[in-house]
């Protein structure tokens, strides 16, 4: 949670002045990316796992490296997305 708050204190400041956009609209923003990491990151290690234990799966470095360009790819989409939903408004 110090990470976060860490980070959220030094990014919503310097989206402000990028985006143009207020403080508290950062702030609000840099929340929702965080709580969609967090969701996320428990929805992706729950599914991963339970196909881990399903499968054949013994995470060997293939196996991790899927699991990393995965969970990166996916939260990739997942935060566009937001973006866009929130920036176009």
């Amino acid at each position: 949670m110090l990470f976060e708050g860490i980070a959220l204190c030094r990014c919503a400041p310097v989206m402000s002045y990028v985006l143009g956009k207020s403080l508290f609209d950062t702030g609000v923003l840099t929340i929702a990316l965080t709580t969609c990491a967090m969701l996320w990151n428990m929805l992706y290690n729950a599914l991963f796992e339970r196909v881990e234990k399903q499968s054949w799966l013994n995470r060997t470095e293939p196996e991790r490296i899927g699991y990393a360009v995965g969970f990166e790819g996916g939260l990739v989409l997942v935060l566009v997305v937001v973006l866009v939903v929130v920036l176009a408004a």
